[in-house]
């Protein structure tokens, strides 16, 4: 693990959320969406079916999840800045390897590796950075994050598919690594130097010293961890569409007829899931997270809105996603371990998604 930087001038609030924005956009990106778009030109290449590829990156999310509880017991023991520092790190040289990958087989092992780093770099770690800075402030603060990061599909579809016209597949990865190590690592040591925890809240005067922790944590600590799992498995379940979706969203446009069309239509994926955020934020702050989330689900199940569009209700289960935790109980000294049990769970349930689309549009 990297040493304990000097101290730096303290970051604002708005700052942290912003800088975290940024490396969210890139690590989506970069880790993620990007690879819808050359995909199939790495299939060109080796030869093989899309499907295939797809196998692979579905293989990959799935180690990802294996490897998280790990990354939430480093995040909890050398804090969660420090811990995405040397995820940037891991992303950048990982996708390197990926980029000169001679064969199939280490090109799978590029892919694994490339979503173990993903783990170190991403919402839940980044979740956990907010918990262990923002004191009470953590809620709207991961609801600002993830209005910003919602972008990421908005802004890497269609610039990997222009980098992809004039780049190889092989020269687009490497663009994605050297973004890793010039963009995301620069602002994860920024915010190891300058952001420190935040200091226990204080009840306000009046309020018995056990009334804080009641409102902050509503459930007895020995619920905590069957809670943990039950929540871990429910948004697991909820993302299954989602997962089945994304990953290959300017393919199956392009599938249905849309042709160049696609990466504009998938394009407006970002501004709906955003849309919806900012809906919740300003009318849903009062309300508990999971009775959120529930209302998705029953939307999505339902025909309503959010089934029709689709994004509506995963913008609903990402934004809730962060503070669902808080109110179960994820303090400060154990922010890595809870966010890994949903990472966890929900890598699971991405990776059978996969194995379960990867034959419809390819």
């Amino acid at each position: 693990m990297l040493p304990t930087p000097p101290p730096a001038r303290p970051l604002s609030p708005a700052a942290v959320v912003w800088l975290l924005g940024l490396t969210q956009i890139v690590g989506y990106g970069t880790l993620y969406y990007g690879f819808a778009i050359i995909a199939s030109d790495i299939a060109a290449e080796f030869d093989l079916p899309v499907s295939w590829i797809f196998g692979g990156f579905s293989l990959a999310l799935l180690a990802g999840g294996a490897a998280a509880p790990y990354a939430g017991r480093l995040i909890d023991r050398h804090g969660a800045a420090k811990v995405m520092a040397v995820g940037s790190i891991a992303a950048a040289l990982c996708l390197g390897f990926v980029a000169v990958a001679p064969g199939l087989i280490f090109l799978t092992i590029g892919l694994l590796a490339v979503e173990v780093a993903a783990t170190l770099v991403q919402y839940d770690a980044a979740f956990a950075h907010i918990v262990q800075t923002a004191g009470t402030e953590a809620r709207r603060r991961i609801t600002h994050l993830t209005l910003i990061a919602g972008f990421a599909s908005t802004l890497f579809w269609p610039m990997t598919s222009a980098l992809d016209t004039v780049l190889t597949w092989r020269e687009v990865i490497g663009v994605f690594a050297l973004l890793n190590l010039l963009v995301c690592l620069p602002v994860h040591l920024w915010l190891a130097r300058a952001s420190r925890p935040e200091a226990a809240p204080v009840a306000p005067a009046g309020i018995g010293p056990g009334a804080l922790e009641a409102i902050e944590t509503p459930l007895p600590a020995a619920l905590h961890r069957r809670a943990m799992v039950l929540v871990a498995v429910g948004f697991a379940l909820a993302g299954f569409l989602l997962s089945a979706i994304l990953a290959q969203m300017v393919p199956m446009l392009t599938a249905l007829g849309l042709g160049t069309a696609a990466v504009a239509v998938a394009a407006l994926f970002g501004p709906a899931q955003v849309l919806v955020r900012f809906v919740n934020m300003a009318v849903g702050g009062g309300r508990h997270p999971l009775t959120i989330t529930i209302a998705a689900a029953v939307d999505d199940a339902g025909g309503g809105p959010g089934a029709r569009l689709h994004r509506p209700g995963a913008g609903r289960r990402g934004a809730v996603r962060g503070p669902a935790r808080l109110r179960i109980g994820a303090d400060q000294h154990r922010a890595g371990h809870r966010c890994r049990w949903r990472c966890s769970a929900g890598a699971a349930t991405a990776s059978a998604s996969g194995a379960w689309r990867r034959h419809d549009w390819c």
